[in-house]
């Protein structure tokens, strides 16, 4: 009898797919599990079953993956900011190779045998020097959209963030005046350059500051609302 919707089943992951799932198959479906890690065996909860396609929730971890760790994060599976905390780093740069070379693959109809060179960030954490901030006046919550939903999930501290940017939102945490924002939601940018952070949101009536970024041959201008690389770690000096 094949699984349906909240039923329990055991699962090994196969391998990691975009957004951060894990493939297994079991029960005659293809089954999409969050949060898990390639070499993982689960007992999973079905959510949603599509034809033979169903998506899962882990409720117990029967065996780990050599390649999980335990996240940073303590929000991590709940806020939909990050999609592979769950791995450690070396395995989360395989996982992006191998999603690289299946949509080649399945998509491209590309058959790439050769390697695919990856550049990892010297800092796992506390590298992401850009953000987008929701703000709920209502319910007087700051951070980022939850996982598959528009609820906003409270973030005090988010471990990928440097420095600067945390400072940046420990501020804006302990100085927002709430009833100064017309909007129930608003979406706030910031984006740091050097050691300066600008911010912009069309509810500050203020002119976004603008900031640079310095290599060895050029100099960068840009702002908050100016898309430029979030983890400025692996620009080449």
């Amino acid at each position: 009898m094949k699984a349906e919707n909240n039923q329990t089943i055991d699962v090994k992951i196969e391998k990691i797919v975009p957004n951060g799932f894990g493939l297994a198959f079991a029960e005659g479906l293809t089954v999409f599990v969050a949060l898990a890690a390639s070499g993982d065996r689960l007992r999973v909860k079905i959510n949603q079953k599509k034809g033979k396609t169903a998506f899962a929730e882990i409720i117990e971890i029967l065996e780990p993956s050599k390649d999980r760790t335990e996240p940073r994060c303590p929000y991590f599976g709940v806020c939909g900011g990050c999609n592979f905390q769950q791995l450690k780093y070396e395995a989360q740069m395989q996982a992006k190779v191998e999603i690289v070379r299946d949509c080649l693959s399945r998509i491209g109809k590309i058959n790439y045998e050769r390697e695919i060179a990856i550049i990892g960030s010297p800092k796992p954490y506390e590298y992401r020097s850009r953000a987008q901030w929701h703000i709920d006046r209502r319910s007087r919550k700051i951070g980022y959209f939850q996982r598959n939903s528009h609820e906003i999930v409270d973030v005090e501290v988010c471990p990928i963030l440097t420095t600067e940017m945390q400072t940046i939102l420990t501020e804006l945490r302990e100085t927002i005046v709430w009833e100064s924002f017309s909007e129930q939601i608003i979406e706030i940018e910031a984006a740091q350059g050097g050691q300066d952070v600008s911010v912009y949101s069309t509810e500050i009536v203020e002119p976004t500051d603008e900031i640079s970024f310095q290599t060895q041959e050029n100099r960068y201008f840009y702002d908050a609302n100016t898309f430029f690389q979030g983890n400025q770690f692996l620009i080449e000096p």
